[in-house]
């Protein structure tokens, strides 16, 4: 018994790892800073956003990116894609996302975007912003922005794997 209960203290005190069995799901979603957009909205893209989802209960990476349309200029054109995946490659990325730390804000660059890292957990979603915009986030928490980056873009990598 106490082997147990100095196991679970020392499990709980040794990282501020946003990342834990429970996790249902993480999404970074990336919105531009203050800057007119490059194009007019469109139905299915209200703005220029890029969303990289990790499902864990389903196994599924997925991207989602409103960019300029080529084709019709000063639109925006949705871009998706998804990866069903392998325990073995969630097993790849758990290093990565065990990285996802709470952090004290760094920076507060004018015309800075807006990087937020949601976290669903079978009882609760939780928000936290990229430390490197978040100055004036009050009370909502930060995550650490570089391993934020390397979290996105692994699950982006794996989400458009299927159409390489």
């Amino acid at each position: 018994m106490m082997l147990l209960v100095l196991t679970t203290a020392t499990a709980v005190g040794c990282t501020d790892s946003l990342w834990s069995t429970s996790v249902r799901e993480l999404s970074v979603t990336h919105r531009p800073g203050f800057a007119p957009p490059p194009a007019l909205p469109t139905e299915e893209c209200p703005g220029e956003i890029t969303e990289d989802t990790l499902s864990v209960v389903r196994l599924i990476a997925s991207s989602r990116s409103c960019v300029p349309d080529d084709s019709r200029p000063g639109a925006l054109a949705l871009q998706a894609a998804s990866h069903g995946m392998t325990q073995d490659e969630l097993d790849t990325l758990v290093p990565l996302l065990q990285r996802l730390e709470i952090v004290d804000p760094v920076g507060c660059p004018s015309d800075a975007p807006s990087v937020v890292l949601t976290v669903t957990t079978a009882t609760e979603t939780t928000s936290y912003l990229d430390a490197r915009y978040a100055c004036n986030a009050g009370s909502q928490l930060a995550v650490d922005g570089e391993a934020l980056d390397q979290v996105s873009q692994a699950i982006h990598a794996l989400a458009i794997s299927d159409g390489r």
